[in-house]
């Protein structure tokens, strides 16, 4: 991000800084000359409020329409509420407006739209539009009690505290006189900080190894293999529910024991010697139990047609290897 922070670079997207006064907002686009009359997926609409004599909400465009010289958008608002002739209200909604070109400023209802600057630095129109559907369906609260403060619909209330007010306020210095503010234009800045640090969080894939030498795998979404079997470069690992590779012995289940070697790749068709006893691994991983072994012993090639059994326990008894396997009380170990 060319050495910006995350804050830098939404200030950047803002073209001056994230805003609790709506007016600051327009401000900045018109002082960088981002500021107009055409309505823009991605750009930031701002009403007219005529007892103020200036701007008195904002929100974000999400989509747009110009067919037979009628523009319809679609709008993402917060401190509002489904009717589009209302501006204020609790919770964050989605809006549709129509309108002639020659409806905008002049003291019409919507005033202009300011043009963020969408570059590799900030972040997309599609993403900071992302980020605002998500919120969709927030709910303004009586309190700035927490957990409830992240919750959509808890602790509702007509009192305007928001998460997004809290996150203004900490933002810059001043939460008590923030948090429970007029909250459209915090909305606002919210999404665009939020939108900016998606952009470039870093997501690596494949294997990454821990401070104490374990291993983790990132899968191409982002998340942590947890919990799971992961298929990988030919071979089979399994992951604990911290995410680090499991080595050695692995029981899946009740009962089923695998074992996964020191580079984790789980062992197969093949004997295994540790702590004084041999063990067999089937050709699916799953250590043999009360079976018998054909073919191939543990210490090695033979020639001699004998079958070689493990216990319960998966353990190599040699006094009971014969030529006559009771194969209608056993199975074969494959």
């Amino acid at each position: 991000m060319a050495g910006l922070t995350n804050f830098e670079a939404t200030q950047r997207l803002l073209c001056g800084n994230i805003t609790a006064y709506t007016p600051s907002g327009k401000s900045y686009f018109k002082r960088e000359g981002r500021y107009g009359r055409s309505p823009k997926v991605g750009a930031l609409i701002y009403f007219w409020k005529s007892d103020r004599g200036d701007v008195g909400h904002v929100g974000i465009v999400a989509s747009v329409r110009y067919v037979n010289g009628m523009f319809t958008i679609e709008t993402i608002e917060g401190n509002t509420n489904a009717d589009p002739y209302n501006r204020d209200g609790g919770k964050v909604a989605l809006k549709t407006y129509e309108f002639l070109p020659s409806q905008v400023g002049g003291g019409n209802r919507i005033d202009g739209f300011g043009y963020p600057l969408y570059e590799a630095e900030t972040c997309s129109a599609e993403q900071l539009i992302d980020v605002a559907r998500t919120q969709i369906g927030y709910t303004e609260k009586r309190s700035a009690k927490e957990p409830e403060l992240y919750d959509f619909t808890a602790n509702a209330g007509t009192s305007n505290y928001t998460k997004y007010g809290k996150f203004y306020g900490e933002a810059v210095g001043q939460l008590s006189t923030y948090i429970n503010g007029q909250w459209c234009a915090m909305f606002c800045s919210w999404c665009a900080y939020t939108a900016v640090c998606k952009a470039h969080e870093f997501k690596p894939t494949g294997w990454i190894q821990q401070d104490d030498g374990s291993w983790m795998f990132c899968k191409a979404d982002g998340e942590i293999c947890r919990n799971e079997w992961l298929y990988h470069g030919g071979r089979w690992y399994v992951f604990d529910g911290s995410g680090k590779m499991v080595t050695g012995w692995f029981l899946s289940g009740s009962q089923d024991w695998y074992y996964m070697a020191d580079d984790g790749g789980m062992i197969a068709s093949q004997w295994l010697h540790d702590d004084g006893h041999d063990y067999y691994f089937t050709r699916s991983g799953v250590m043999a139990r009360s079976a018998y072994v054909a073919a191939n012993r543990p210490a090695g090639p033979s020639e001699d047609p004998l079958y070689y059994w493990v216990d319960a326990e998966g353990q190599w008894e040699t006094e009971w290897d014969t030529d006559k396997p009771h194969l209608d009380i056993y199975e074969i170990a494959v």
